[in-house]
């Protein structure tokens, strides 16, 4: 059964590639949702140190990321957002990093490489699981 999902989420992750090839985005914002980082449970919304790490250094690089509060401002008087460079010339849509739950892997492992890189993010905490230190699925430990 879990084989079956993972092929279903892996044919809509290329159809969304072929769509965007397609029709080309909008000009906007690329909001891009993290769960997990360097956590240790075997999902699909524990991202690897490693990947996360180029992941944020190529933000860094392509000066893309930017923080929720300037992207909502820029829309708010719907100004443009400020599409940044790609490498090949072209121009971009920027890019907000989120995360949501508040794991202690966050504050552990994610933290220090979005500091490295210099790459803003918001957190949206489940405040119940943090105030009353409920564990999440596959060993997830709430940030304190």
């Amino acid at each position: 059964m879990a084989e079956g999902r993972k092929s279903a989420l892996r044919a809509l992750k290329t159809a969304a590639v072929l769509g965007d090839r397609v029709w080309a985005p909008q000009p906007g914002v690329v909001v891009l949702i993290y769960h997990r980082v360097g956590g240790g449970a075997a999902t699909e919304i524990d991202m690897d140190p490693a990947v996360f790490d180029e992941q944020m250094a190529w933000l860094a690089e392509t000066q893309r990321a930017i923080s929720l509060d300037t992207a909502l401002s820029r829309l708010a008087v719907r100004e443009p957002v400020g599409a940044a460079a790609s490498p090949d010339g072209s121009k971009a849509n920027p890019v907000v990093v989120t995360f949501d739950d508040g794991t202690a892997d966050l504050v552990d492992v994610g933290l220090p490489i979005l500091v490295r890189h210099g790459v803003p993010a918001t957190v949206y905490v489940a405040t119940r699981h943090v105030g009353e230190q409920l564990p999440w699925p596959a060993d997830g430990v709430p940030m304190s």
